[in-house]
């Protein structure tokens, strides 16, 4: 059984290689296919990409993707021009949060203040299963 793959399409191979971690990762391709809103712009084309490489295991052009994240992060992310990958991971992770995740309540504790801050006061199951946050903290005997 053949593999799909993905056409670059002028220095894409870095979103093109994220796009098949999220997919090849079980629990962010499930969170991901579930989604099926329209109005969710990125959600829904990483969701279409991710059905026709992984589970239907076509080559495709991801073209409409690509697009589609130029369109999202104007001005940060450029056309023809290398990317950061862990930027664009979290810029994608982010967006992917905005359009899927539902308003809820600031929490009481500090550190789940700052993800709630941090995410704009929006949860969902992408974050709840990429997102952390460590604390450190040091006392001082004297």
């Amino acid at each position: 059984m053949s593999n799909g793959g993905l056409a670059n399409l002028g220095l894409t191979c870095g979103i093109n290689t994220l796009i098949q971690c999220i997919g090849h990762s079980t629990r962010l391709r499930e969170i991901i296919l579930k989604e099926e809103k329209q109005e969710n712009k990125l959600t829904r084309q990483v969701s279409d990409v991710i059905r026709k490489l992984i589970i239907e295991k076509v080559s495709i052009n991801p073209a409409g993707l690509i697009q589609q994240i130029y369109r999202s992060f104007k001005g940060r992310i450029t056309q023809f021009e290398q990317h950061d990958i862990g930027e664009l991971w979290m810029l994608i992770s982010d967006k992917i949060n905005e359009e899927i995740g539902i308003k809820y309540n600031e929490p009481d504790n500090e550190i789940d203040k700052v993800i709630h801050k941090y995410n704009n006061g929006l949860k969902s199951e992408w974050t709840e299963t990429v997102q952390g946050i460590s604390k450190t903290t040091i006392f001082c005997k004297n």
